[in-house]
């Protein structure tokens, strides 16, 4: 009751703090003897002590001073205090998050950068408590809506953050997780933290790969391509380019061929750190061009053909013969039966996919045979393929019969 009596408010009035003494210059509005400053060192020995309490009803009492005084600094002090205080010792009746807010809102109030830094370390704080609370819906909201008024750094740190609390969802929401992680890249970047932009990014290639999101996979690999080849990974650049190239059908001429002369730039960059001759890298998964391994076909000569002259010396019913003991059909061994292999009977993956009476065709070593396959450009580029290389592997089943798997077809 002394304290809010007239002598008091008289003696405030008179004896207002001279400028330039210790009290001003430390930004103390009430010398260190009055009941306003006693009453803030009462409470915070009191927190210090774990009387916590006690502590969060002495901020209360405090803080309905600084409250009058207009004074948004001190007030939002006791504010981020006395939620603290009911975060050690929690009561049902109060939420923590609403002093936390007051204390924002307070903060905000106040120009200058060092009040900007206690804006930003209570709503650290705040989402901290709401992340170790399970609260991770409010957590994420709380850090999202503090980044705006933040610099590139923090507001990329708070976006990170906001992103990873979406994971913890039930069930996890990784698409905005993906948006806001891509925001706080952008932000690393601005800010000149470029290996945490691209610990970001990363995060989110998979979750935006093969979704049909060609701008933001654009995007990303772009970004990620640039920021390896200037740190000298050209096998990462190759790779992100080369990311670029597929599906790019629905992109202008232009681009096409812009990313086409990163990726060769890449490549031959890579080429130079390996010492290959001419440059020349193997790439694995390249769709330049689109060569489709479930539409080929094969076309021999049959069993007529003679792979050496004892072959072509011997009598046709001999080689009837001998077919018959491998072969259930009784055409494969007349002269002159020309022959063409399907995709269903020559690429398989072993055994197993042979079924009861398949008839399989025959060759001969030595024979020739004229593989037939689809190749497509996708872009709107004229490209030049120079050469081809296919693979195939024997694998035989028994001693008379050995079927051939089409393993792939490589542009080189």
């Amino acid at each position: 009751a002394t304290r809010r009596g007239l002598r008091n408010r008289l003696s405030r009035f008179w004896k207002a703090p001279v400028v330039g003494s210790e009290d001003v210059l430390n930004d103390k509005p009430w010398p260190w003897h009055a009941i306003e400053s006693q009453l803030r060192q009462l409470a915070d020995l009191a927190f210090l002590l774990r009387a916590y309490e006690y502590a969060a009803a002495t901020y209360r009492l405090g803080a309905q001073d600084y409250q009058a005084a207009n004074n948004a600094r001190w007030y939002a002090g006791t504010q981020e205090m006395i939620a603290l205080a009911l975060v050690m010792a929690p009561s049902d009746d109060n939420d923590p998050l609403k002093y936390f807010a007051r204390a924002i809102e307070q903060y905000a109030k106040l120009p200058g950068a060092r009040a900007r830094l206690l804006t930003s370390r209570c709503t650290l704080v705040a989402g901290m408590y709401q992340e170790a609370a399970g609260r991770h819906m409010s957590c994420s909201h709380t850090f999202f809506k503090a980044h705006f008024g933040e610099e590139d750094g923090r507001a990329a740190m708070m976006l990170e953050q906001s992103a990873l609390s979406q994971l913890y969802l039930q069930p996890p929401s990784t698409r905005r997780f993906a948006f806001r992680m891509v925001l706080a890249g952008l932000r690393y970047f601005a800010a000149g933290f470029n290996q945490l932009g691209i610990l970001a990014y990363r995060q989110v290639v998979s979750a935006y790969a093969r979704k049909h999101w060609y701008a933001i996979e654009q995007h990303l690999h772009d970004i990620l391509g640039n920021q390896a080849l200037a740190a000298g990974d050209c096998a990462q650049a190759a790779k992100h380019f080369q990311s670029l190239l597929q599906d790019c059908a629905y992109r202008p001429a232009a681009t096409q061929a812009h990313h086409l002369s990163k990726f060769m730039g890449a490549t031959v960059a890579l080429g130079q750190q390996k010492g290959l001759l001419g440059n020349a890298v193997p790439l694995e998964g390249l769709s330049l061009p689109d060569i489709s391994a479930h539409d080929v076909s094969v076309v021999f000569d049959g069993p007529a053909h003679a792979g050496n002259e004892e072959a072509r010396l011997t009598a046709e019913a001999e080689w009837e013969r001998m077919e018959g003991c491998i072969s259930p059909s009784p055409t494969l061994g007349k002269p002159g039966n020309r022959a063409t292999m399907t995709t269903r009977d020559t690429v398989t993956s072993g055994p197993s996919l042979r079924q009861p009476n398949e008839e399989f065709n025959l060759t001969s070593v030595g024979e020739p045979l004229l593989v037939r396959i689809r190749v497509r450009n996708p872009t709107a580029l004229w490209l030049r393929l120079t050469s081809l290389r296919l693979e195939c592997a024997f694998e035989p089943l028994d001693v008379t019969q050995a079927p051939m798997r089409l393993e792939q077809v490589q542009p080189k």
